[in-house]
């Protein structure tokens, strides 16, 4: 991942970073652009999954199977083991 300066658009280094919560951390930065060298603070979050991890899936997948009358449940588990 890179990081560029908000004011000047050059590549910053990430100096350091404090935690916030499991989702957020603040990036302390220094831009390299020698006529810029700004200092800033950007913030870096989780915003949300693409693909849930598999175990919450599966987790997921069985609430969903027990939900279904009885029937169905077998007639889509044999369906599977065609």
């Amino acid at each position: 991942m890179r990081v560029y300066c908000p004011h000047c658009r050059a590549k910053a280094l990430v100096r350091s970073s404090q935690f916030q919560s499991d989702t957020v951390r603040e990036l302390y930065c220094d831009c390299t652009n020698s006529k810029c060298l700004s200092r800033f603070v950007m913030s870096l979050s989780h915003k949300h999954d693409v693909q849930p991890p598999l175990e919450k899936m599966n987790g997921m997948l069985e609430e969903m199977l027990r939900a279904l009358p009885h029937d169905q449940r077998q007639a889509l588990i044999s369906n599977f083991n065609r």
